[in-house]
C-alpha cells in the first residue's frame, strides 16, 4: 500500500454524501464526501505522517522549501457550533470524484443508503494528496472506501416514521387468508389435462506543526 494511502481510525460520521454527489459551494464540482469526526483519545498518526510524506512528494524533504501558507485537512471541533463536534475533537473532510465502496458491520455491500447516517460510527480507506491550485495550497484527503463499524446516536434531525407515528392507533392489520390445498382428486385431473400452474415458476492552518504533533 502507498506511504500516502491509509485506514483511518474508527470516526463519526457527519455530513456524508456517499451515495449521490452534491457540491460543497454553489457552482462547486459534484463529489461525494464525508467528514470524519475524531475524539480526542483517538491516534491519528497515521493520518498526519500520509499528509507529511503527500507534502514530499510535491515539495521534496526540505522543510524551508515548503510554501509557508499550507493548510492542513486537520480543524478543530471547536470551530463548529454543531451536535458531534466537541471542542477537544479533530475532524477531517474526504471527497472523491467517484463512488466510494460501502460496507455494513459485516463487511457486506451496502445496498441501503440509510443506513451510513450522521452519528454513527465508521473507518476509512483514504488517501492524503497535495495540491496547488490559484494560490491555495495543501493538504487533503481522497475517499476510496468505507465501512461502517457501528450505530450511534444520530446527529442529523431526521426521525423514522415509525417513530413519528408510535403513539396514533390504527386499525388491525387483517389476518392473511391461507389459500386452500387442492384435493388429491382435482390435481390428478389437472395433471391429465397437461395444464402447468405458473405459480410454480438493490480549513485551514498556515504552519506545519500539526504534521509532528502526537
Amino acid at each position: 500500500m502507498s506511504k500516502t494511502r491509509v485506514i483511518t481510525p474508527k470516526f463519526r460520521v457527519s455530513f456524508p454524501q456517499i451515495f449521490e454527489p452534491a457540491a460543497i459551494t454553489e457552482g462547486a464540482d459534484l463529489k461525494y464526501s464525508i467528514s470524519m469526526i475524531f475524539d480526542k483519545d483517538t491516534d491519528i498518526k497515521e493520518l498526519k505522517a500520509a499528509c507529511k510524506q503527500a507534502i514530499i512528494d510535491k515539495w521534496g524533504e526540505n522543510k524551508n522549501k515548503w510554501p509557508s501558507d499550507l493548510k492542513t485537512p486537520f480543524r478543530k471541533g471547536s470551530e463548529k457550533d454543531l451536535d458531534g463536534y466537541d471542542d477537544d475533537s479533530i475532524f477531517a473532510r474526504a471527497a472523491s470524484n467517484q463512488r466510494p465502496g460501502v460496507l455494513n458491520e459485516y463487511k457486506e455491500p451496502m445496498a441501503d443508503a440509510s443506513e451510513l447516517y450522521a452519528g454513527c460510527y465508521a473507518r476509512a480507506s483514504v488517501s492524503a494528496y497535495a495540491y496547488d491550485t490559484a494560490g491555495n495550497r495543501g493538504v487533503t484527503f481522497g475517499l476510496n472506501n468505507i465501512l461502517k463499524v457501528a450505530d450511534g446516536d444520530r446527529l442529523d434531525s431526521h426521525v423514522s416514521a415509525e417513530d413519528d407515528f408510535a403513539d396514533i392507533e390504527v386499525a388491525a392489520k387483517p389476518k392473511k387468508e391461507v389459500a386452500k390445498k387442492p384435493n388429491k382428486k382435482s390435481e390428478e385431473v389437472k395433471e391429465d389435462a397437461g395444464d402447468t400452474d405458473d405459480r410454480l415458476f438493490e480549513n485551514t492552518n498556515t504552519n506545519t506543526n500539526w504534521l509532528d504533533e502526537d
